[in-house]
Order: structure tokens, then C-alpha cells, then sequence
């Protein structure tokens, strides 16, 4: 029996899917992948921004987690971990770089928690009830949603390889088991 064009390249395409990466059996990716999952996959290659092939590999780590959630009628979470205790430009100026990478991840499909975001926004209007807690109170609230995120994103923006709280995310998803994707930041990837 031989093949069409169409059938050959459906089974070039079938057997490339086929071949499972380390990475995606960590997350529980299927060789079968459905047509949907192929179009998910095919979308957030298209909305991706060019990057370095350190980015890049970070941003296939995202795809592959996403994909495969996708894939099993769920819906990935990402967790952010970025500085902001001892930010050198401050607490806001922290935000703001917190901001912009969140920004940049939603924007291209990626549902993504900050826990910098969220809490100094909640700071602002707290009337001063939120200052100076300590790091264990921000972690204790944090702890919910490191737990219902599949996967932390580590964004290089000076002073995140000096953080505790990062140290202690990063620790938190080493213990649980789940990816930690280290994500290089380019001029490509933060929009603003």
C-alpha cells in the first residue's frame, strides 16, 4: 500500500510527536498527542517573541507544561518567582519589573500568578497593615498557590539569585517535585 503526500506528512508529523522528551514525561505528556494540542502548540509558537536559545529553552519547557495540561482538559498554572525584599531600585520599581514579565507571559498565553504582583498591590491599600511582615507570613499565603501551580518560573531580574524568597520557592517546588524553568530575560520578552 502506498501513500499520498498528505498521508506521508501526517505520518512525518504523527512519528515527531511521537518522540517524548524527558521534560514532557516529567509533566505527564502523552506520544499521542490530539490535533487540538498539536493547534495549542502550533499558537503559542506563533505568539512567542524571539529569544535566546536559553529563553527559547525555557519558553519550550513552558509550552511543553502547558501543552500537556491543555492536552488533559486542565489548565496550566505558573508561579513567578522575582525579587522584591531587597530589590536595589525598591519595592516599587520591583513591581514594576514583576509587572512587565507577568505582563509579557499572560499576554502570550500563559497563565501566571505573581505573588509580587498580588502582594504589593494588596500593600498599597492595606493602610500600612501589610508593611514589614515578615518573609515566613508572605510565604505562608504563597504556599496555596505554589501548590496549585504546575511548574515556577524563576525570572532572571538582578538580585533573584540573592533572594530568599526565591531560595525558598525554589526549594518549596524541588520538595513537591515540580519543574522549576530558570527564564533569561531578553528586550524581546518583557513588553512595556
Amino acid at each position: 500500500m502506498s501513500l499520498t503526500p498528505t498521508e506521508m506528512n501526517n505520518a512525518e508529523e504523527a512519528q515527531s510527536y511521537a518522540e517524548v522528551s524527558p521534560l514532557d514525561r516529567q509533566v505527564g505528556l502523552s506520544p499521542a498527542l490530539d490535533t487540538t494540542s498539536r493547534a495549542f502548540r502550533a499558537v503559542a509558537n506563533a505568539l512567542r517573541p524571539p529569544l535566546d536559545v536559553e529563553a527559547q529553552e525555557a519558553w519550550r519547557e513552558l509550552t511543553a507544561i502547558d501543552m500537556s495540561c491543555k492536552h488533559y482538559g486542565t489548565t496550566a498554572l505558573f508561579y513567578l518567582a522575582t525579587p522584591y525584599s531587597k530589590f536595589e531600585g525598591g519595592h516599587d520599581k520591583a513591581f514594576v519589573e514583576a509587572g512587565r514579565v507577568l505582563g509579557a507571559l499572560m499576554s502570550t498565553g500563559f497563565n501566571t500568578y505573581s505573588p509580587i504582583v498580588h502582594g504589593h498591590v494588596a500593600k498599597k491599600f492595606a493602610a500600612g497593615k501589610l508593611d514589614n511582615l515578615p518573609l515566613t507570613w508572605w510565604l505562608n499565603i504563597d504556599e496555596a498557590y505554589m501548590r496549585a501551580s504546575n511548574a515556577l518560573i524563576v525570572a532572571h531580574i538582578p538580585g533573584w539569585d540573592a533572594s530568599e524568597g526565591i531560595h525558598q520557592e525554589i526549594a518549596f517546588f524541588n520538595r513537591a517535585r515540580k519543574p522549576v524553568i530558570h527564564l533569561p530575560l531578553t528586550d524581546n520578552l518583557v513588553v512595556g
